[in-house]
């Protein structure tokens, strides 16, 4: 008789620790969650606090920077737009910069591709002369004639 008691109580007891471990399993994937939604917001609230309202995100490949930028202003004579790259693991600003006319986009998954359009091209000059590279993760700049992937 006393076989039969003690392996439903052994069952019983596994039972529970299989529960509390599962519920502390989960509760730890909730905070890992919760801290995922905050940092994902931060770069938000920064960039509305720097460049406005209207800012398009785009990520790089592995989402650890995101370039935050503006629409070109509307006027013909005077295109310009800001733009940063936020570092999601730090959570700062790792460059901001205001373009008076061009365009700014991922070139690699840790370089932006900054073209300024420039007033008079000759021509032995082409698009590259008037475009800088910058690496978000070294903070260095690189011609991008200069450049090499």
């Amino acid at each position: 008789m006393m076989e039969t008691q003690s392996q439903p109580s052994m069952l019983n007891r596994s039972y529970w620790i299989l529960m509390i471990s599962m519920c502390f399993l989960m509760s730890c994937s909730v905070t890992s969650k919760t801290k995922a939604v905050q940092e994902s917001t931060a770069y938000i609230t920064v960039a509305k606090e720097k460049l406005g309202d209207e800012v398009k995100f785009a990520f790089n490949k592995d989402r650890s920077y995101v370039l935050c930028q503006t629409e070109p202003a509307d006027n013909p004579d005077n295109p310009s737009f800001s733009f940063l790259v936020f570092s999601m693991e730090d959570e700062k600003v790792a460059l901001e910069q205001n373009v008076r006319s061009g365009y700014v986009k991922w070139l690699s998954d840790m370089e932006i591709e900054v073209f300024s359009t420039p007033g008079f091209m000759r021509n032995d000059q082409s698009r590259d002369d008037f475009t800088q590279v910058y690496n978000v993760a070294t903070g260095k700049w690189t011609p991008k004639t200069s450049w090499k992937k």
